[in-house]
């Protein structure tokens, strides 16, 4: 099961990520829809203790939500200095997060700063739009134990999808791998859909922008490099996310 916690985070601006990224090329949104997802995450050799795992998650022309997870040997960091873009991101339950909407931006720029150094720098940008699980909806019935396939639409300006399941009362049962930009359907195996009694599942679409096809370890608990960001372990990334909910009946 990956660590990269995409999951959960549409209902809120306030919501928890952890990510960190930088050296970002200035890609043209034309550039992003037309190269194939091949390829791999710039990585950076850490030159600093810190782990920071961020992300940007787009509202879909309504502005961006930041969310910035900050350790140092292990501990939570709550007193560095958070930028992005010009806006100065609070701590609040563990993490950095921004209280209200970003203003809509081609990329956003992170900086970190905490005892007076800079300790980290990246730019992510986000996907186009949000996705949209075209042949499912939220109260649809699944038979127990079968398989299940998730279409979708295509969006330009992301490097990978993931599809991640949670199950009622249990959270997180399936992560996928990064999947490649030309992927628009994807069979989940029937065997994460074992407990009936109308059990609750949460099917979560994610269109990431800075992690690609083969960075999987990226989701490790502690990455050995920065992905996409540059002085600690980790990423920056920019995603939008969709949910369908589906009933699984004895």
């Amino acid at each position: 099961m990956k660590n990269l916690l995409l999951a959960l985070l549409m209902t809120t601006c306030m919501f928890s990520i952890q990510v960190s990224i930088t050296g970002c090329e200035d890609k043209t949104d034309d550039n992003l829809c037309n190269e194939s997802s091949d390829s791999e995450a710039q990585t950076y050799t850490p030159s600093n203790d810190y782990l920071v795992k961020g992300r940007i998650l787009t509202l879909g022309g309504l502005g961006s939500c930041a969310d910035v997870r900050i350790t140092k040997n292990g501990e939570d960091v709550s007193d560095a200095l958070v930028i992005i873009n010009t806006d100065t991101i609070p701590y609040s339950f563990g993490t950095y997060q921004s209280s209200g909407a970003l203003f809509s931006a081609n990329k956003y720029m992170l900086t970190i700063t905490h005892e007076g150094n800079t300790v980290a720098t990246g730019t992510a940008r986000v996907p186009s739009d949000i996705p949209t699980i075209t042949n499912l909806d939220s109260g649809d019935v699944h038979q127990k134990d079968s398989n299940l396939t998730v279409e979708w639409n295509a969006l330009c300006n992301i490097t990978s999808y993931q599809l991640i399941v949670n199950r009622s009362f249990s959270g997180e049962i399936y992560s996928s791998d990064f999947l490649n930009t030309s992927t628009s359907n994807y069979e989940l195996p029937g065997s994460i859909f074992s407990s009936g009694d109308n059990t609750e599942y949460t099917i979560q679409l994610n269109a990431i922008n800075g992690l690609y096809p083969g960075d999987e370890s990226a989701s490790d608990e502690e990455p050995e490099l920065g992905y996409e960001i540059e002085g600690p372990k980790g990423y920056f990334i920019g995603l939008s996310q969709t949910e369908v909910k589906i009933y699984v009946p004895d």
